[in-house]
């Protein structure tokens, strides 16, 4: 791969990752940025909906939901009492990778 290819399709973002990557294969770089928005679209539809989804060939991503926790609390540390901050709820993506991911690599 030509350095001014590289430079030209890189950013710090997964799409220009993956466009970096794949530069080698004989796939056009308009497919395979559709392929990519695709897939995503699909991953995002399927966590909203079932709050899990199936990357074939690497894993599970699950959503976990995380519950606000109240502040105001005195908790000692170090010697030094310290009150606590309340935290908003939130969600993370949790990755789970697949048996044979892992054998690879193990």
């Amino acid at each position: 791969m030509s350095k001014t290819i590289r430079r030209k399709h890189y950013r710090r973002t997964r799409r220009g990752q993956v466009l970096v990557r794949t530069h080698d294969m004989q796939v056009p770089a308009k497919v395979r940025k559709q392929i990519i928005d695709e897939e995503m679209t699909r991953l995002v539809k399927e966590l909203k909906e079932k709050k899990r989804a199936r990357v074939d060939g690497l894993g599970i991503l699950k959503l976990k939901h995380i519950k606000a926790s109240p502040g105001g609390k005195e908790i000692e540390l170090f010697g030094k009492k310290v009150i606590t901050k309340p935290k908003p709820a939130r969600t993370k993506i949790k990755f789970a990778p697949s048996k044979k991911l892992k054998e690879e690599f193990i």
